[in-house]
């Protein structure tokens, strides 16, 4: 069985469901090209409310162990209830938290959603920290068994240094590396991504990020996805992969850029829809898949995790994965 360590965020997600909320569109900005807004003082009833777990580490190694892909979840929790809380949901799950560290003060990560049911988006409030005291090199140092991959996600302040801890782990067993940069690396630490990307065999990103990343690098943009990917290609990374909501995703080598159209589904939340693409891509590799099986298994993952409520909920077996690919692969077009 192969091994995915997964480096990232751990929350409690609390999910808030709206009839409707007033929309703003901003077409003339490139990366916020829509707003969710509120009535100052006004009384708001919601549709809905649950809980679930979630999180870059969580929801990537949901969807891996589906797939018979043995994933560690390397993240951190308080000692508080809410800590309690959410180790308990990882172990339901049977993910490995051996890795896992209960630490400090700062309460666990916790996510509240507000979901417009109307528009089939939302918008999400974060708190706590799972990431930034989350001590990776003595993770590390405890790792004994032979990961295949090594993701790395949802990364706060700090992170360089961790991420450095990472690359010498990796290169000392020639592990792979997938890095899914947060918005806070892209907005604040874009040119130290860059100096990280010749190590890394695939960057995930959505298409607002792709825009920002390259903005802030070269500080110009062009919302063209042979551009941006040439762009992000150029500074080292094997494999590109630009998702791009309702309208699919992409995914480019130096010989190759694919787009796949999204999968049409009735959406009950769009929470986790880029998580659940890249653990169904992610796993099409680690089966030695090309490209395109693995656009199809990210596309048709992604398409049903965002029918239901939760990340995880939706995400697929790979029996699943395997006996839709052939349909969706003839859906796949190259444009380079």
């Amino acid at each position: 069985m192969k091994k995915i360590i997964c480096i990232g965020s751990v929350t409690r997600d609390i999910f808030i469901s709206l009839k409707e909320t007033k929309i703003i569109d901003t077409p003339k900005n490139l990366t916020s090209k829509r707003l969710m807004g509120f009535e100052f003082g006004a009384k708001i009833y919601a549709d809905d409310f649950r809980e679930e777990v979630g999180g870059s580490a969580v929801n990537i190694g949901s969807g891996m162990l589906l797939c018979g892909i043995k994933p560690f979840v390397f993240s951190r929790v308080s000692k508080s209830e809410s800590g309690k809380w959410i180790l308990k949901q990882i172990g339901k799950k049977k993910l490995k938290k051996n890795y896992m560290q209960r630490n400090g003060r700062t309460e666990s990560e916790t996510s509240v959603i507000l979901t417009d049911k109307k528009h089939k988006d939302h918008v999400i409030f974060r708190t706590g920290d799972s990431v930034e005291l989350f001590d990776v090199k003595k993770a590390l140092r405890k790792f004994r068994e032979k990961a295949d991959l090594v993701y790395v996600g949802s990364q706060k302040a700090g992170w360089r240094e961790d991420f450095l801890a990472i690359t010498e782990f990796v290169g000392n067993k020639n592990v792979p590396i997938v890095l899914n940069p947060s918005s806070y690396q892209i907005e604040n630490d874009a040119e130290k991504i860059v100096k990280f990307l010749s190590g890394v065999k695939v960057l995930l990103v959505n298409r607002d990020e792709a825009i920002e990343l390259v903005r802030n690098i070269s500080g110009k943009a062009s919302d063209d996805v042979v551009y941006l990917s040439d762009q992000l290609l150029g500074k080292g990374c094997e494999i590109v992969v630009i998702t791009d909501g309702s309208q699919g995703a992409y995914t480019a080598s130096n010989k190759d850029l694919f787009h796949i159209p999204a999968k049409t589904v009735k959406v009950v939340n769009t929470v986790g829809a880029g998580d659940a693409f890249a653990s169904g891509f992610l796993a099409s590799l680690l089966k030695d898949n090309d490209l395109k099986t693995s656009l199809a298994w990210g596309i048709v993952n992604s398409a049903e995790a965002v029918s239901k409520c939760g990340a995880t909920k939706g995400l697929l077996i790979e029996k699943k994965l395997r006996n839709a690919e052939k349909k969706y692969i003839k859906s796949i077009s190259k444009l380079r």
